[in-house]
């Protein structure tokens, strides 16, 4: 909008802002279409209306928000002789107007990726709509993603304030690592799969493996001998595969104050009371029947065991 008063009045129905200029309440009256008794603006939090504020010259600015945009002539407008009114005319439904469109191009898009990102675990197929939207964020990466507009440096403000006012930027890195985020999740929903699937391989491979090989190894035909190869087999891998049980490390003495438990360390001292355990040191019975006579003559001439005593770390007492 251009003037042709030489002083610019206030509007009739602008926001009653005191510390606003005529041309500032123009500007907002313009881009927000919001009479006074519309939206009165906050006077403290009055400033940040006027983010999207573009100087462009001495002769004009404009104010980029979320309902539209407004450009305001600062001087009187001569008319056709006006040596360059007519010309911002022409930058603003060409240039400036490009700029507000690719601005909208972008918000568009973010908006369908983003509804698009939040409906994913409702897709039949979960790892073809991710990667679905995989490559529409980078074709819109590569192609509508522009943080400026070429080398007139005004479209390129007034394209960052209107991304500003949507905040684009943020919401399109969001929206880049939600899909990030969820086709992890389906890796390594996929790689999970894959592991199954390979161990259900290992377990039903290895035998029969092993049996082909004990087969052909002793020339065996048959029904029986095959049998009895692939049961030998399987009981060799489910051995192989069984995971014992740790035994429990034995803890401190029962005598122990149970304050002292935890700060306390073994040392050796020699008892004087004989210490070797009468099984021969928790042996198997048939081991221990058949070298229990040369352990025993053993632990005769070696003497008698240590026996681990608690020494508190604190008062260095002995306890046995």
């Amino acid at each position: 909008m251009t003037r042709g008063a030489a002083r610019l009045a206030d509007p009739d129905e602008a926001a009653q802002v005191p510390h606003w200029s005529p041309v500032e309440r123009w500007l907002w009256l313009l881009a927000s279409r919001s009479a006074h008794s519309d939206y009165p603006p906050d006077p403290d939090d009055a400033d940040a209306l006027l983010a999207g504020l573009v100087r462009l010259s001495a002769d004009w600015r404009a104010l980029i928000n979320r309902d539209g945009a407004a450009f305001l002539g600062l001087r009187r407008d001569l008319g056709a002789s006006d040596p360059y009114f007519g010309f911002a005319k022409v930058y603003m439904h060409t240039v400036y107007l490009d700029a507000l469109l690719l601005g909208m191009t972008q918000r568009l898009s973010i908006d369908q990726l983003t509804d698009s990102a939040a409906r994913s675990f409702q897709s039949r197929d979960l790892a073809s709509h991710l990667m679905e939207l995989e490559i529409r964020a980078a074709h819109f990466r590569a192609m509508y993603w522009l943080r400026d507009t070429g080398d007139h440096g005004h479209a390129t403000q007034i394209l960052a304030a209107y991304q500003g006012q949507y905040d684009l930027d943020a919401r399109f890195h969001l929206v880049v690592n939600e899909i990030s985020e969820l086709a992890r999740v389906v890796q390594a929903r996929g790689n999970e799969q894959v592991s199954a699937a390979l161990g259900v391989i290992t377990v039903l491979g290895l035998p029969i493996g092993v049996t082909l090989g004990i087969v052909q190894i002793i020339g065996a035909n048959g029904v029986v001998p095959v049998s009895v190869a692939l049961g030998a087999s399987f009981s060799a891998t489910a051995v192989i595969l069984h995971v014992h049980e740790v035994r429990p490390l034995p803890g401190p003495p029962a005598g122990a104050p149970p304050a002292l438990t935890s700060a306390v360390t073994p040392a050796l001292v020699a008892p004087s009371q004989p210490a070797w355990p009468p099984n021969h040191g928790g042996l198997p019975a048939p081991l221990a029947r058949r070298w229990g006579s040369t352990l025993t003559g053993a632990r005769a001439a070696l003497g008698p065991a240590p026996t681990p005593v608690w020494v508190s770390l604190d008062s260095r007492r002995k306890m046995s």
